[in-house]
């Protein structure tokens, strides 16, 4: 501001800054601005002397045991809550570990048992031709016991 005064050119800048309003509007508006803001800081004392006096009044040994009692009961109730996710945190960790477990047991299943499924199936060619001369087979003695004609 104090460089503002030191301009030689003050009153051009002056009347620049001015604006729309006079000086007289604008020191009237001020000093109506600074009556209003002390109206309510005396109200806002005021308020705060009255609450002082309505919570000694409403304040008592009981309602700060009751008070105690509130707070010592939601500390229970968030310790209770904490211990509570302390179990389902291991819960969740065992159960991940047994997933891993079965994940392990279902590779060494597949490890032991794919040889063995290859092999067989290997093996089914073959099976399935004996499959076909045992049904030949038994058909061939199934007519050859018709002819016989042994069942009347």
């Amino acid at each position: 501001m104090a460089e503002f005064f030191q301009i030689s050119d003050f009153p051009q800048r002056a009347q620049e800054t001015r604006g729309r309003f006079s000086y007289q509007q604008v020191a009237k508006s001020a000093e109506i601005t600074a009556q209003l803001e002390d109206y309510q800081a005396r109200l806002k004392a005021q308020r705060e002397n009255e609450a002082i006096v309505l919570s000694q009044r409403a304040i008592s040994k009981g309602a700060i045991q009751a008070q105690d009692r509130k707070a010592r009961a939601d500390l229970s109730r968030e310790s209770k809550q904490l211990t509570e996710y302390e179990i389902f945190a291991n819960l969740a960790t065992q159960q991940e570990r047994m997933a891993e477990s079965i994940d392990a047991i279902k590779a060494d299943i597949t490890a032991l048992l794919l040889p063995a499924i290859e092999k067989i199936v290997g093996y089914l060619p073959i099976i399935v031709d004996y499959a076909k001369q045992a049904i030949e087979w038994f058909a061939k003695v199934v007519a050859a016991i018709k002819k016989l004609k042994f069942w009347g």
